[in-house]
């Protein structure tokens, strides 16, 4: 059986949990525009989004 996962416990200083919470947080609100885009895109215009333009 092979192993595709492994998890690590990682102990961050208070400076890097920050950076970390911070990140996070523009990636979810970069998921979430990208997400409102397609939406959009698809309800105005009736075809999807792709990658290629």
């Amino acid at each position: 059986m092979m192993t595709l996962t492994q998890k690590f416990q990682i102990y961050p200083s208070k400076i890097q949990e920050k950076l970390l919470r911070e990140f996070s947080e523009s990636l979810r609100l970069l998921y979430n525009h990208a997400l409102y885009e397609r939406i959009f895109f698809y309800e105005n215009y009736n075809s999807s989004i792709t990658h290629f333009g």
